[in-house]
């Protein structure tokens, strides 16, 4: 009687034990399941917020490109894109007479860019010594013409004098700059009023109160075009302009150095602006 009840306490415990090792076998499952669903929901989660973040930087981007479309250059830069740059000009346009390449205008502004804007500047030219406006225009149109963020037009000089006439200069001007809009519509187009002009170099052509760079002025200003007035930049030097030119017309080093930045400034200043590009069809002014 006494070994029965012993061994129906074994029994008993035997249960237990077995009992007690079913139920953590079936907690750890349980909770090895449980944590798998919370760790594929947390995953969820996760890759849920990724690809928010992923299309959020693809919508970022594609808004990027878009706004770069719609509002230009300026735009672009300020958002750390690179940029094309396009100068048709004269001897001057190409920086004639500078002791070297670094003192360039131009190669002066990319380093501006790349400095300042952290942007590359990339400068193409479609220059010649003694072109004029007719000159420009034919090389121009020969040229692909398009792909160019800023467009600098550096013309006048060569165009000047009696034998020349004020009306034809004004016409192909324009043409330029339309032809030029045409096929850059987000493009800024800077024009540039060469620095050796001046109010009593008898600019003014018989019969017409207009000189060219009242022309050219009357030009931006109506197409909405930026407009670097280099005579003035240097008068207001107060200084005899053969000081800052090597010939009375190209200038030196420090002549050009006065080119950038008068140019660097208008830009800056575009950019701080926000200057939006958005060209409208319009009437020529010079027919």
């Amino acid at each position: 009687m006494h070994h029965s009840k012993k061994k129906s306490a074994f029994k008993v415990s035997y249960i237990i034990c077995f009992a007690i090792i079913l139920i953590l076998v079936v907690g750890i499952i349980i909770y090895g399941y449980e944590k798998r669903i919370s760790d594929d929901k947390a995953m969820q989660v996760q890759d849920a917020a990724m690809n928010s973040r992923i299309n959020e930087l693809s919508s970022q981007a594609a808004e990027k490109l878009t706004n770069a479309k719609n509002y230009g250059v300026y735009y672009k830069i300020k958002n750390g894109q690179n940029i094309n740059c396009l100068i048709v000009g004269d001897s001057i346009g190409a920086s004639n007479c500078a002791t070297s390449a670094d003192n360039y205008w131009f190669n002066k502004l990319s380093g501006w860019f790349s400095n300042s804007q952290k942007v590359t500047a990339t400068f193409k030219q479609i220059c010649h010594p003694g072109a004029g406006i007719s000159t420009g225009l034919a090389e121009y149109n020969a040229d692909s013409g398009s792909g160019y963020d800023l467009i600098f037009i550096c013309y006048g000089i060569n165009d000047r004098g009696s034998g020349n006439d004020l009306s034809v200069f004004s016409k192909n001007y324009e043409t330029l700059v339309k032809d030029i809009i045409s096929k850059n519509s987000r493009s800024d187009i800077v024009l540039m009023i060469e620095s050796s002009f001046d109010e009593d170099s008898g600019l003014t052509f018989a019969g017409n109160n207009e000189n060219i760079p009242n022309v050219i002025k009357k030009i931006a200003d109506y197409y909405n075009l930026s407009c670097a007035d280099l005579s003035v930049s240097f008068k207001n030097l107060g200084v005899d302009y053969n000081s800052l030119s090597v010939d009375g017309t190209h200038p030196n080093d420090a002549g050009y150095d006065i080119y950038f930045k008068t140019l660097s400034n208008l830009i800056n200043q575009n950019i701080t602006n926000d200057k939006k590009i958005n060209y409208t069809t319009k009437a020529s002014l010079y027919n």
